[in-house]
């Protein structure tokens, strides 16, 4: 029998039920601060800052720029299942000198516009006019699995365990936790530490970059380092396509099949026990 009484209440059930997973999603993004995103995927660009990634059960992304000048250098948006971060343009005027020294990784750049100096340390600390201010930390929220890309990177990273894919181009100094798999295009002298690989590595390395994979268990290596550049692999890799040239590094802890590796001039390539090598 029709029953106005029943389908209201069961009308009304419903709705609660929608309403309630809206206003929990909603608070979970809100427990962390910042910005939310309904996105899928995380795109950083052209960037020189401090950057967390945090993993989170969290229905979305969450960037919080603090309060701090950093928001106004930042351009955030969403384009289809992407978040896009990027590093406004700045304009410049007058003479303007950057002065770049350091080695192993600890660079000092010294920028001077019109005779004021600003000193940018390699240890995330910026000295204006001789007053220390600690650089500010870009925080992003992302749920489990949400892939990453840094291109053209130069600042500092720290990402958590997303076990999703991690794309790196450019430099900067950058510490991941398990990913699922990495695809790194690094010069310069960056420093790339990730504890974890699972699925496949794909790597570019040049000029006096260092990149330490810890451990893994991938179906595919391919490697390509060059210049001063070092680049260890402390996991099993099934196939491998390897070539190290100049005065290049290259160690991988074990693998089954060596489908292709060249070593030129005074490169070394290490596997396990076998080691190949070639003098100028």
């Amino acid at each position: 029998m029709f029953n106005v009484y029943t389908l209201t209440r069961q009308g009304m059930i419903f709705y609660l039920a929608v309403l309630s997973i809206g206003l929990f999603e909603t608070t979970m993004l809100m427990a962390y601060g910042g910005e939310q995103y309904k996105a899928q995927k995380l795109r950083l660009e052209n960037l020189s800052a401090r950057v967390d990634v945090v993993v989170a059960d969290v229905p979305g992304i969450s960037v919080n720029t603090g309060t701090g000048s950093l928001s106004d250098r930042l351009d955030i948006r969403q384009h289809e299942d992407s978040l896009l971060i990027r590093q406004k343009a700045q304009a410049g005027y007058g003479d303007i000198s950057v002065i770049t020294s350091g080695r192993g990784g600890d660079n000092r750049s010294i920028l001077s516009i019109n005779g004021r100096t600003t000193v940018i340390d390699g240890n995330s600390l910026v000295v204006m006019h001789n007053q220390p201010q600690q650089t500010q930390v870009l925080n992003i929220t992302v749920p489990t699995g949400t892939p990453v890309e840094l291109i053209d990177f130069r600042g500092r990273a720290i990402i958590e365990d997303t076990m999703a894919s991690l794309h790196v181009q450019g430099g900067g100094r950058i510490e991941a936790g398990s990913i699922s798999s990495a695809r790194l295009d690094v010069g310069k002298n960056a420093r790339i530490n990730i504890d974890h690989v699972s699925r496949d590595i794909d790597i570019n390395a040049s000029g006096n970059s260092k990149v330490d994979l810890k451990s893994g268990d991938v179906r595919t290596l391919r490697a390509d380092v060059t210049g001063n550049s070092k680049v260890k692999f402390g996991g099993h890799a099934v196939n491998v396509n390897l070539s190290v040239s100049d005065n290049a590094r290259l160690f991988v802890a074990s693998a089954d099949r060596r489908e292709s590796t060249r070593v030129h001039r005074n490169g070394r390539l290490t596997i396990g026990d076998w080691q190949q090598e070639r003098q100028p």
